[in-house]
């Protein structure tokens, strides 16, 4: 059981990690603060407004990829301000259990400035 003051999270597939010289730099990091949530054929439509200055985001999709097949990585498209973000299918009730409880639920998208690195997560705050 989680303590009521610790956040709760899941985090989706992210990137390997590539192997070479590159030299450090900070990327850019998307913040979604959820408003409402819709469930749809597949999965979770989270609706919201950006959690931070430099965030556009305003809606992420969210997958449940069916046992068996490969689940793709997290993408952003800051264009539309979308995200979306993708977990197997057995991990479906955890991500639902993220959304029901605490007081905030933010959505995060990290991806480094080479874009060979990708991370995103759901979070509940109490």
């Amino acid at each position: 059981m989680v303590p009521s003051s610790s956040p709760v999270s899941v985090i989706a597939v992210a990137e390997p990690a590539k192997r070479g010289g590159t030299v450090h730099a900070p990327g850019h990091l998307e913040v979604l603060r959820v408003r409402r949530v819709r469930h749809t054929t597949g999965g979770l439509q989270l609706l919201g407004v950006p959690a931070s200055k430099d965030s556009r985001v305003r809606e992420v999709r969210v997958t449940f990829v069916p046992q068996g097949q490969a689940v793709p990585a997290p993408a952003c498209d800051l264009a539309q301000g979308t995200m979306d973000l993708f977990y197997p299918e057995a991990e479906r009730r955890e991500v639902e259990q993220v959304l029901k409880q605490g007081r905030e639920h933010l959505c995060y998208f990290w991806e480094d400035a080479h874009r060979a690195r990708k991370r995103a997560w759901l979070m509940a705050s109490n």
